[in-house]
């Protein structure tokens, strides 16, 4: 069976976001320095890239869309960079024996481009069998790595793209940088985002945790740090930016979703209830997933 996929997506604009500091507060030059946590993700080349797409249904026009949406979108992650202002900094990789770190630095900008697309919103969110290059197009570049005269490599730490489906949905596609942040801080910042969008950037009334990025509470008693320094001086690629990947690697390759049920979800739970660990619901179905062939099929089938 030959699956399809659309290439057809136009550009509208590009847009730079830059912090809107709200009360008239604002944030002066600073560096963060990275912590082992960070540090690790330099050792796995072309790896610590990330992208996210989020898909909403949206029933209105490409005049309401870019007259209406945009600009709360563009209004709110301004907003919503100022407490997560590590976003719109860059990532320093300075030749030894200099340490990487963070540089925010006034007037940087975070990628942010508006599209469209004429395919079938349905098609492109459904879990079905597809091309696993459908969904390629939603997602941004981060910009390409930059080097000064004395060896430092510059990488930017997000890049956003909004796609609308005209009268069927939009698409928030988002590249950021995993040495920036891991799963948990990214959703706290995308849900911060949200929650600033849908409050008109009015935040003294919501319940928004703001991020913490004071890194003395991390310990090293074990110098983890300077042995991940290490092994990262000796890779010589280790600060090489993700390369766009061939697309003809992705041929005859498909993609699809699988969904557990909340009754699947309760026979894993019987299934490894006469174990003396205690896995959570995330560990078991990785289990399954990674080694189906330890389980038996019938506690994931539908009654």
């Amino acid at each position: 069976m030959e699956f399809t996929y659309n290439k057809n997506v136009e550009i509208i604009k590009e847009i730079e976001i830059s912090i809107s500091s709200p009360h008239g507060s604002s944030i002066s030059n600073l560096s963060m320095p990275l912590t082992y946590f960070d540090l690790q993700w330099l050792l796995v080349k072309n790896t610590y890239n990330m992208q996210r797409l989020f898909f909403y249904t949206y029933t209105h026009s490409l005049h309401h869309f870019t007259h209406t949406l945009i600009p709360s979108l563009k209004s709110s992650l301004s907003t919503t960079l100022h407490y997560f202002y590590p976003f719109v900094s860059t990532l320093i990789l300075p030749p030894p024996p200099q340490k990487p770190y963070i540089q925010f630095t006034q007037g940087n900008t975070v990628s942010f481009t508006v599209a469209q697309c004429d395919d079938d919103f349905q098609r492109v969110i459904s879990h079905r069998a597809k091309d696993v290059r459908l969904l390629h197009p939603f997602a941004p570049r981060l910009l390409a790595t930059r080097m000064l005269p004395d060896g430092t490599h510059v990488s930017s730490l997000l890049a956003v793209q909004v796609t609308l489906f005209p009268n069927q949905g939009f698409c928030i596609g988002v590249a950021f940088n995993h040495v920036v942040a891991d799963g948990m801080a990214f959703h706290h910042f995308m849900k911060s985002w949200a929650s600033i969008c849908l409050s008109k950037g009015i935040i003294e009334n919501q319940n928004f945790l703001r991020p913490s990025f004071d890194r003395t509470c991390i310990e090293d008693p074990y110098e983890l740090e300077s042995r991940t320094l290490k092994q990262w001086r000796n890779l010589s690629s280790s600060n090489e930016s993700l390369e766009n990947p061939a697309d003809n690697i992705y041929k005859d390759k498909v993609r699809s979703t699988f969904v557990l049920k909340s009754i699947h979800i309760e026979r894993l739970k019987q299934y490894f209830s006469n174990n003396k660990l205690q896995y959570s619901s995330f560990v078991q179905i990785v289990g399954i997933v990674l080694d189906k062939s330890q389980y038996p099929r019938p506690i994931l089938a539908i009654a």
